[in-house]
């Protein structure tokens, strides 16, 4: 990807929620990549973008689109075709999944783990202890 910095993330995000030729551009970047491999990398930052600018991809076609290793952590995904598209190493953390398409998708390394959280009641804590898996 172009960058993992969120302040650049956010920058460019707030770009494409007021301007909407670069916002338009962003998803021409993306349906070109269907037909243009080396267009992947552009299209994997496009939709990462996107996702930063909170856009629902809900219902939304990309089948046959190449994004691999985009960040659609916690996106909106309702509905949405991924039918043959190249989605190797897409982080889909935390992203709302109900009735997407990956029929033939390129699914290798893409991550669908969810973000650990604790439920505290009555707000006490006495001691806590994390041991990761190794």
């Amino acid at each position: 990807l172009l960058t993992l910095d969120i302040n650049i993330m956010n920058l460019l995000a707030d770009k494409a929620k007021q301007d909407k030729l670069f916002h338009d551009f962003l998803f021409e970047i993306i349906d070109m990549s269907r037909h243009e491999i080396k267009l992947s990398v552009a299209a994997a930052n496009a939709i990462t973008i996107l996702k930063y600018a909170k856009v629902s991809f809900s219902k939304m076609d990309f089948s046959e689109i190449k994004i691999p290793g985009a960040d659609l952590s916690r996106a909106i995904l309702d509905s949405t075709n991924f039918q043959s598209a190249n989605l190797q190493g897409v982080l889909f953390n935390g992203a709302w999944l109900y009735r997407v398409n990956f029929l033939n998708a390129d699914l290798r390394g893409a991550y669908f783990g969810e973000e650990k959280y604790i439920n505290i009641k009555d707000d006490m804590i006495n001691s806590c202890s994390y041991f990761p898996p190794s």
